[in-house]
């Protein structure tokens, strides 16, 4: 993929879509497109580029420098990038599939593509990259790249992905904004999808708390949706969080891109959290690529069953994916920190029992 010719990133893409069951040819051609978008490895030297995309202080910048200089993360892309050559070079059968109309059409779109995230400020990095989210390189239809807005070290955060019901009553969403802000006091970072209800109350908690919170969303990065939640989109990136998408600028997001961005949010978390959902609804989706993907899997069921809170769809995520029921926000940490471990410098507030 950091390829500068087009076409063996074309080839590789189409390779990669036809094993998929299922795709649409939407899917095929948006594939082809997409990724056969021109690229640059960025190395040390790019630092300031990529500086000041990121605002003030340069930390994303400081943090792909490290993850370049990773041994192992080198070693991996250099073996990688050799066995794709070798697959994709010119005169071989899979580039031969391929004719000059085809290649000229994904380098006319993917142009388009390159130009749109560089009106609105959107970073594309590509599997082979060291800034590339480490987490989501090993989950099952692991993205071949990503769209990101704000600071790239925020995808590297350990981290608790939130969801829920957008149609979440008022207990709901006081639980959901009660939980970013204990998981940021506890050193976590939040994610979640940035849908109204449950996702975007966990977020407000944690913008309130001065933590980071990083948002996947369905479509593409130059539009936020809902709009409604534009402001807080802002307040996350100014609070050093980011906005990912694997959907270049443009594409509205619908229902496939929706629940195809769901195993995106389960794969950049440590363990996911559903407050309230519907058996069949997003979050059960979401609780399902986390289950696949190995993710701890919580769900929020507060001793007695509260009137005021819709526990149903929780209790049949316990039943039959096997959620582990928290009735306090004492309980959830404690859940996580046996998990993985207490983060260093955290303030203690949360220690004291906190009930849902």
């Amino acid at each position: 993929i950091c390829e500068e010719e087009p076409g063996p990133v074309t080839a590789l893409i189409a390779q990669f879509i036809e094993e998929l069951d299922g795709s649409s040819a939407g899917a095929v051609e948006g594939g082809l497109y997409a990724l056969a978008v021109p690229h640059r490895s960025r190395g040390v030297e790019d630092d300031d580029e990529v500086a000041a995309g990121l605002g003030e202080g340069g930390e994303g910048a400081r943090a792909l420098e490290e993850g370049a200089r990773e041994p192992q993360r080198e070693e991996r892309d250099r073996a990688g990038a050799k066995e794709e050559q070798q697959l994709l070079a010119p005169g071989s059968a899979l580039w031969e599939q391929f004719g000059d109309e085809e290649r000229s059409e994904a380098q006319r779109r993917a142009d388009q593509i390159d130009a749109d995230c560089s009106a609105h400020g959107v970073e594309v990095i590509c599997c082979r990259d060291a800034s590339f989210p480490a987490a989501l390189r090993t989950i099952p239809e692991a993205p071949a790249l990503v769209y990101v807005v704000g600071r790239l070290a925020a995808l590297e955060e350990r981290a608790v992905a939130v969801v829920g019901t957008r149609k979440a009553s008022q207990k709901g969403l006081e639980i959901a904004e009660h939980v970013g802000r204990s998981l940021t006091e506890r050193g976590w970072a939040t994610v979640s999808g940035l849908a109204l209800g449950i996702d975007a109350a966990a977020h407000v908690g944690c913008v309130k708390a001065g933590g980071t919170g990083v948002a996947v969303l369905g479509g593409g990065l130059d539009q936020i949706t809902p709009k409604t939640n534009t402001a807080l989109a802002r307040a996350l990136l100014e609070g050093g969080g980011a906005l990912l998408s694997e959907e270049p600028p443009g594409v509205v997001a619908r229902g496939p891109q929706l629940v195809r961005r769901n195993r995106l949010q389960s794969g950049l978390a440590r363990a996911s959290l559903v407050i309230e959902c519907s058996p069949k609804g997003g979050a059960a989706s979401h609780a399902k690529f986390a289950t696949k993907q190995g993710r701890p899997l919580y769900a929020v069921i507060p001793s007695g069953s509260p009137a005021d809170l819709d526990t149903s769809g929780a209790q049949h995520l316990a039943r039959t994916m096997n959620a582990v029921p928290v009735a306090s926000m004492e309980e959830l940490l404690a859940q996580l920190d046996g998990s993985a471990g207490g983060a260093a410098g955290a303030t203690q507030s949360t220690q004291v029992s906190l009930p849902f």
